[in-house]
């Protein structure tokens, strides 16, 4: 998607005659809010938008900003929360990524499609160097499902640390000492 992508929507809005007025605000959030992973490893993060009632999501435009010496985009993976859509277009910059979409489903199908909260979109990224870059929402424009501006609610940031490496989880650690002490049982037996 071109960063032109702005006035798209808007157009679109207006074409498809959905332009009115401000709609009741939305809610954006990163999900995690922070995570570590270690570093060569790929962080993901689920964009998530809340309190959609009553006027759905129509379509969104912003920027996710991150810092680009310690992470690197890699992909976006869609939520189809949109339903038929314009398709989720994301283009990366070195320290941000725009995405955005647009959808052409009626109100009364974004209802069926939308509940209070769902899941936009996932972005992949690829860690380059130790330390914790923030993710922050930037030059956010929503609509509602008829085409209105919303005025954002919140923007819930989040965050990703990238460490020298991460330990495993206890229930990973688990499994590793019980494999290790099965395999040790033969040797075990045959000494008695």
């Amino acid at each position: 998607m071109i960063r032109g992508s702005r006035h798209f929507l808007s157009a679109a809005a207006l074409c498809l005659g959905m332009a009115g007025s401000a709609a009741h605000a939305h809610s954006l959030s990163i999900d995690p809010v922070a995570q570590m992973v270690g570093l060569g490893s790929e962080a993901t993060v689920e964009v998530r938008v809340s309190d959609v009632l009553p006027d759905r999501l129509g379509a969104y435009d912003f920027e996710l900003s991150f810092d680009g010496n310690i992470l690197a985009f890699d992909r976006a993976i869609d939520g189809f929360g949109l339903g038929l859509a314009f398709g989720l277009g994301t283009t990366p910059g070195a320290a941000s990524v725009h995405v955005s979409d647009f959808s052409f489903e009626a109100i009364d199908d974004l209802i069926v499609l939308q509940g209070g909260d769902f899941v936009l979109f996932s972005l992949v990224f690829d860690t380059l160097a130790l330390g914790t870059s923030a993710l922050s929402f930037d030059q956010v424009v929503l609509r509602s499902g008829a085409g209105a501006p919303v005025a954002p609610d919140a923007l819930n940031a989040g965050s990703i640390t990238v460490e020298a490496r991460v330990l495993p989880e206890p229930a990973t650690l688990g499994l590793v000492f019980g494999a290790l002490v099965v395999s040790l049982l033969p040797g075990l037996r045959r000494r008695h």
